[in-house]
């Protein structure tokens, strides 16, 4: 289902990209997975924090997004990154248990609605090393300028469920705005 995605330029959350990604234990020499990463709000500041002895996977369906997020990145020195477009539930050409950490923000609504929750799931418990962590960004179940509708939106309790149906298990939840929660889940 479509919905309005303009929210995607303004800074909606109380905390900025590398406050999160630090808060929720991304460090130097992870390999990071950002699943629908769009033109890089949190892979820029991933592929920083990890550097060249890490790597940052970047995932998203667009290719015009994909094509903004290579040119932000190659301006940096020293990161390892791996440009994707593919739809996530049709498989990652990515390793089994390479990933540290694996990232979505404002994604997971969309392929719970597209009925891809159980393929993109699998891929992840694939993908995900043992103690890796999975960091999930959803709109709060409540009505707000942007964003899906209602009926889109997940509670957290809702996405815990779905995550622990394939062994994660939920560690954080934490409010990162007016309009956003984020949770975190270990493997």
């Amino acid at each position: 289902m479509k919905h309005d995605h303009v929210w995607q330029s303004k800074n909606f959350f109380w905390m900025e990209p590398v406050e999160i990604l630090r808060k929720t234990g991304l460090k130097k020499g992870d390999v990071f997975l950002d699943i629908g990463c769009g033109t890089g709000r949190f892979a820029i500041p991933a592929a920083q924090i990890v550097g060249k002895t890490g790597k940052v996977y970047a995932i998203d369906r667009s290719r015009d997004a994909l094509k903004m997020l290579e040119r932000e990145l190659s301006k940096l020195k020293d990161v390892n990154f791996s440009l994707i477009e593919t739809d996530v539930t049709s498989g990652l050409p990515i390793g089994d248990g390479e990933v540290d950490f694996a990232f979505m923000s404002n994604v997971f609504h969309d392929i719970v609605a597209e009925g891809k929750t159980q393929k993109l799931l699998k891929e992840l418990a694939r993908v995900t090393r043992e103690k890796g962590i999975i960091v999930i960004i959803e709109f709060k179940n409540r009505k707000g300028p942007f964003g899906p509708p209602l009926s889109m939106r997940l509670s957290p309790e809702k996405v815990g469920e779905l995550l622990e149906t394939w062994g994660f298990e939920k560690e954080d939840y934490l409010d990162v705005g007016e309009y956003h929660y984020l949770l975190t889940f270990g493997k």
